[in-house]
Parts: structure tokens; sequence; C-alpha cells
């Protein structure tokens, strides 16, 4: 859905054009119930999973996350699937419309970016559909975010806060994590994800007392790992039994994240409450593209949208315990912090890690694979490839993993997972 697309961004990072988008809209935002998310990492697989366990209680649940992996209508859902192509270009008009109004004589025109619309239709199309619950997914930071302008949610949360975005959002921890707890709202309840850097949860707890709001961690000593391998994980969490289908050992600690949401929601909103066994069977059925996502198993490919140091290192610290060899194909935007994600990566699986190829991210933003090879070769390993395209990359990557019985991992930009999938997905 390119034509969704809204090229006039003008620089300025505020809510006053999304407040005064929403106001001639009249607010729909005011009336439906949010459970609002933030954070560096797991903002979606957390929002997937209070979307899975609403759902299967049967409420009416909307959920807004970005980016998109293969079309724009994944990031407004409405009880797990896109609403269609009409519906989407309905709200899409009257946002147009709403913007070209000149409410005072010579009233400029209201210029609105991509994301700001994005986040309007999401308003306007839940409050149509007559949401019980909607879960919000920040796009950038968190308090100057467009989503935002919502009164208070039923729940703040705040998910692994890690380096990301600086030259925007701050050079430290403690910067980024003021602006992700910019989320939080007066008298409400915020829940924070439990293994956070010191310096983190104590810019949480001064935000959730200057706002009067109750915080929640979830209790890790309550917490016991039962496993974690390649078919999900099961674990115990305050005397109940839970199982994820999503990889890796941090899922365990998203899913505990979501758990604490619901139990705090059941508190406060009588009418949204969820018994226990669907939160397990919420969890059991949650699944999200491109996080540590197995796309083959003969021979086994994974995928993984990660471009954080802290999701790169979750990646290979899931990876090291297969005990295969590795051929991976990585390409990333030019502002993510590559050097500590390679570092990650070779910490975790020098001795597993067989070639790397680089590729280009179909984005304007994507760093050349001449800059990816250069620092691999310079700094980790002299097997490093560039083959021209990705297509042709992917098929000989897959080739060497099938011939050698070598896994093979795609990752580095969730702009790269589209193509990688449906290049894969027609592999034979």
């Amino acid at each position: 859905m390119s034509n969704f697309y809204v090229d006039n961004f003008s620089g300025e990072i505020s809510l006053k054009k999304t407040r005064k988008l929403m106001s001639r809209m009249n607010d729909p935002q005011n009336r439906i119930k949010f459970i609002h998310v933030a954070g560096s990492d797991g903002k979606t697989s957390i929002c997937n999973m209070l979307s899975f366990i609403y759902r299967n209680n049967n409420y009416k649940v909307g959920l807004f996350t970005s980016p998109h992996i293969n079309s724009f209508d994944e990031r407004i859902r409405i009880n797990n699937k896109t609403l269609s192509y009409i519906e989407l270009l309905k709200s899409k008009f009257k946002i147009y419309i709403k913007t070209r109004e000149k409410i005072k004589p010579r009233q400029k025109k209201l210029s609105i970016s991509y994301f700001e619309m994005t986040v309007a239709m999401a308003f306007d199309l839940f409050n149509n559909n007559s949401c019980d619950i909607v879960v919000l997914e920040v796009g950038l930071g968190g308090r100057l975010d467009s989503t935002n302008i919502i009164k208070n949610p039923l729940c703040s949360v705040i998910t692994n806060i890690s380096l990301e975005h600086t030259k925007i959002l701050g050079n430290n921890l403690c910067d980024i994590a003021y602006e992700k707890s910019g989320i939080i709202k007066k008298n409400g309840i915020t829940v924070c994800y439990p293994r956070q850097e010191q310096e983190v949860i104590s810019v949480v707890k001064k935000t959730c007392k200057e706002k009067n709001n109750k915080l929640v961690i979830p209790d890790l000593s309550r917490l016991k790992i039962i496993k974690s391998d390649i078919s999900g994980s099961e674990f115990i969490y305050k005397n109940k039994k839970y199982t994820i289908r999503m990889l890796g050992e941090h899922q365990i600690y998203n899913a505990i994240t979501a758990i604490e949401v619901i139990f705090e929601v059941n508190k406060c909103e009588k009418k949204l409450f969820i018994e226990q066994d669907y939160i397990n069977l919420g969890l059991n059925k949650t699944k999200v593209e491109a996080r540590i996502e197995i796309l083959k198993y003969s021979p086994l490919v994974i995928l993984d949208g990660s471009h954080s140091p802290d999701e790169v290192l979750m990646l290979a610290k899931f990876l090291r315990k297969l005990n295969k060899k590795i051929i991976f194909v990585i390409g990333m935007l030019d502002d993510k912090n590559i050097d500590k994600c390679l570092e990650n990566i070779f910490i975790e699986l020098k001795e597993k890690a067989v070639n790397f190829f680089a590729v280009d991210v179909n984005h304007p933003r994507s760093m050349k694979a001449e800059k990816i090879k250069n620092l691999i070769e310079n700094n980790y390993s002299k097997s490093v490839f560039i083959i021209n395209g990705i297509f042709e990359t992917i098929h000989e990557c897959y080739n060497r993993a099938k011939t050698n019985d070598y896994i093979l991992v795609v990752f580095g930009s969730f702009y790269l997972a589209k193509d990688a999938k449906n290049i894969i997905k027609d592999t034979k």
C-alpha cells in the first residue's frame, strides 16, 4: 500500500499537529481504553501477547504496532486481523479532508507526517469499530510520540530500554529512559520490564513518583524457567505454568511483563477481566514475524529483525544453544550501532560463525554493504562476502547451508525481512 505514504514531514517533533488533527476529528482517542507501550526492545512482542490474551477472552481488541513487515495494513489490526483496503482508504480520505479544513480565516492547511497520519487512522478506526481495548505501541521515544496525546491509559508499559536513536532521544540510557517514561500519566499504573539497567530503573521510579503512579516490576524470585529451546519456552511464574511459542529466553521476560499488565488491568477494569487460563492460552498462541522466526527446518533458516545491540545479543544467545555452524546475512540502516551489534555476535558465536554476507537494505537510509563488509573484515573475520543483489545472496547462502547442514540466519533490519522472507519461501 505505497499510496498510503505521506512525504511532507516537517522535521518538527512535537504533539501539536497530532492534537490539532485529532481535535478536528472530534478526538476519537478520548473514547478508547488503552494499554500504552514504550521501550527500545520487545514492544511489538509484548503488544502482540496482550492482544492475543484479550482476543482469546472474546474482547474486541485493537492493536497498533510499527513498522510493518509486508504491508501497511499490518500496523492497524482488530482481533489480530488486518482491516479491509476500503476501510483504510476511507479513514485516510477523512484525515486528508480534515488537514485541508480552514477552521479560521487565513489558517494554513495542516501538514502532517506519515506516522501522524497513521496514528490518526488508528484512533479513527478503533473508535469506529467500538474496540473494547486497544494495545498501543509507541513509534519513537514516548514523550513526544504522536501516540502520547491519549489521556490516562489503563496501564503504561515500559519494555527493555537500550541505546537507540541517540541523535533524537539522547546518547545515554538516562536520557532515553526519560523520553520513554514520558508516556507515564498522572495517577496511573506502570509496569516495567524486569531486566533493566539500574539507571533505567531509577528514571522510571522517579517518573512514577512524580506522576503518583503505582510501579509494578515482575518478581524474578517467583520465576522458574523449565526450558527454553527451538520449540519455545516453558516457565512457572507465581505458581502458574505458562508455555510460549516465541523463541528466545528474553521472550519469557516479555511474557511475565505482559502477565503483570493483565493482573493490574484486572484490578482496575473489571469489565475487561481475564481468567488465568486465557492468559496462558493467549501467550501460547502469540507469534510475531521476524522475531527469531523459523522459516525452514531443513536447512534451518532463521529470520530476525534485530537491529540494536541488545536485540542482537538476545539472538546470539539463542543461536549459541543450537550447537551448529552458522551463515549470516546482514543488512542494516545507516543510523544503527553496527559495531556493538557485531561485537555481540562474535562474543557469543565466534567459533560458530562460518561466513558473513553483507547486503544493501531496500531503504533510502540503508547502510552500504561495502561498509558492513569492511567493518567485519577489519575487526572480526576475513570470511565476509558481497554478492550482487539480495536474491542471489539468499540463494547462495541457502545452498551453502543445505549442503553443509549449517544454520542460515538473516538479521539486521525489518526492512530486510520482507524481501528475505519472500525469497526463502520459494527456495527448495
